[in-house]
């Protein structure tokens, strides 16, 4: 007993950056919110065997300030990604039975548990509840880790804002629009407005450390066409690519003759001379500038931008539907995961939902914690992670 006392009088205190000019947002009622104490929180489920290092996946049931508050004891700056798909505010009413051993409940939420799944909130209450979850996602990345905030129009505007204030203007990253249903009308619902098709997701980094790896999209059919124009007498299809550089002692580019013609070059001599040697340098007549042949095979595809058009939402059909109301698609996951992680990392998400971040980062090798104040979220979670195990178990992975 002493020592769960001893426990819980772990006090952590969070520095926020005092920066003349910083903006700050305002509301009713809001509250500093400059540290916390240590909460034994209630782990839920743990996931397959332990590692080199005694890891085990973990998913914990409660409210995620407390969670936060208990991982801070031994994760305080080691998580690598945090994806987060918080309420709205959007004053939809969600319901889900929850199926128990000997029974079904319905109803058995708390009105604090009920608020967040519900999603009817006040504005003032609804910004200190988000504010005070985001300085501890601070709290927890590490100097290479990165936030993803999944927003709507409703309240990602006021996000925006709690983010500058939280992270720092100097740490936003991106304004990831994301197309997430198929256009449709909503006049017949009596709505005046155009139809809302997207959400945003909010990326900053804890640091200019963080971890930004290169995600590629296939090439369309279309895009191919234009694009890819020539073909060699094998079949290869190829681009045509400038291979000249800018001028200037400042730009640092060689200049010299090149089949009959001087320029500053992207390469140097050496390797232009290799480049030509493979066959992929061509020259359409003499004297003309030499240019680069880009194959589509060689091509990895267009890096991933700030528009996101190419992810469906989870349809009625899908095999990963698990029927969960605000369920994400794992193509979405599985594209923030590769960008902003590496095998091994650690990854969080403290609004679970349907446990789409924690089934992607499994099957992606990293390693995960999740949590959520809602029963109905623990367990779809488990047994879509433990359906994953099984199914690895039975390829022989």
């Amino acid at each position: 007993m002493e020592n769960n006392k001893a426990e819980q009088l772990d006090l952590f205190e969070f520095d926020k950056p005092v920066i003349k000019g910083y903006p700050e947002l305002r509301w009713t009622g809001k509250r500093p919110y400059t540290s916390t104490q240590f909460y034994p929180a209630q782990l839920k489920e743990t996931y397959g065997e332990p590692d080199a290092n005694g890891w085990l996946n973990k998913i914990f049931w409660g409210d995620n300030l407390q969670v936060m508050s208990h991982l801070l004891k031994n994760y305080r700056g080691k998580v690598k990604l945090i994806y987060i798909d918080p309420p709205f505010d959007s004053k939809a009413n969600y319901k889900k039975t929850i199926k128990l051993k000997g029974g079904e409940v319905s109803n058995s939420l708390s009105m604090f548990e009920e608020k967040q799944y519900g999603d009817i909130w006040t504005n003032d209450e609804y910004l200190q509840f988000i504010y005070e979850r985001l300085i501890l996602i601070r709290e927890l990345l590490s100097d290479e880790g990165s936030v993803w905030v999944e927003c709507d129009s409703s309240r990602g505007h006021y996000i925006k804002a709690l983010m500058d204030e939280v992270f720092g203007p100097s740490n936003f990253v991106n304004h990831i629009s994301w197309k997430r249903t198929f256009a449709h009308g909503d006049i017949g619902q009596g709505a005046q407005h155009l139809g809302r098709i997207t959400d945003f997701i909010l990326l900053y980094q804890k640091s200019n450390k963080f971890v930004l790896n290169k995600v590629y999209t296939p090439y369309d059919k279309d895009y191919i066409d234009k694009t890819f124009k020539y073909t060699d007498s094998d079949g290869r299809r190829w681009q045509s690519v400038s291979l000249t550089a800018p001028g200037g002692a400042s730009k640092g580019n060689p200049y010299y003759e090149f089949l009959g013609v001087w320029r500053y070059w992207q390469y140097s001599k050496e390797n232009m001379n290799k480049l030509y040697e493979s066959g992929k340098i061509y020259q359409g007549q003499s004297g003309q500038v030499p240019r680069r042949k880009m194959y589509l095979d060689e091509s990895q595809g267009i890096p991933v931008q700030d528009i996101w058009t190419d992810i469906v939402p989870v349809q009625g059909g899908a095999i990963e539907n698990v029927g969960y109301p605000t369920q994400k698609p794992e193509a979405l996951l599985e594209r923030i995961i590769k960008i902003a992680s590496n095998e091994g990392d650690l990854v969080f998400d403290c609004f679970m939902g349907s446990g789409t971040t924690q089934a992607v980062a499994m099957k992606l090798g990293r390693r995960f914690i999740g949590a959520d104040i809602n029963l109905g979220s623990v367990q779809t979670t488990t047994k879509r992670i433990l359906q994953i195990m099984k199914d690895s178990d039975n390829k022989g992975l």
